[in-house]
Formats: structure tokens, C-alpha cells, sequence
């Protein structure tokens, strides 16, 4: 697996994304909300991807992630 490079993603900084919550079967589990990316950022031990929407709260997306 090749690993994430976060200054490959920083163009995203400022961009507006929508953002919703789903479950392991594809159900939604929240409804979509607009975001502005504030900052990325590798969590400390370097699993996650720590995506900001302001200068506190983030999400967190797994980097280990196989896709179909």
C-alpha cells in the first residue's frame, strides 16, 4: 500500500467538501453537511488522516482503507 503524502493533499485546504456518516453496508447514519476544509494532517501515529473543519474538530479517515 502506498502511503499518504500530506503535502500531496494540502491543495484541498479551503475547498468546500460534503461530508455524511455511513455504516459498513453503505446506509447513511447522518445526513450530508457542507464543510471548508480548514487544515489535513496525519494523526501521531501516523494511521489516521485527520481532515479539520475548523481549528479543533476533525474527522478521521483510516489511511489502511482497501478499496474494491
Amino acid at each position: 500500500m502506498e502511503q499518504i503524502n500530506v503535502e500531496d493533499i494540502q491543495p484541498l485546504v479551503s475547498e468546500k467538501a460534503r461530508v455524511a456518516i455511513f455504516d459498513d453496508h453503505g446506509q447513511d447514519k447522518a445526513p450530508f453537511v457542507s464543510i471548508t476544509i480548514v487544515k489535513v494532517e496525519l494523526c501521531p501515529d501516523k494511521t489516521h488522516l485527520r481532515i479539520y473543519f475548523d481549528d479543533i474538530n476533525f474527522f478521521g479517515c483510516p489511511i489502511d482503507i482497501q478499496c474494491d
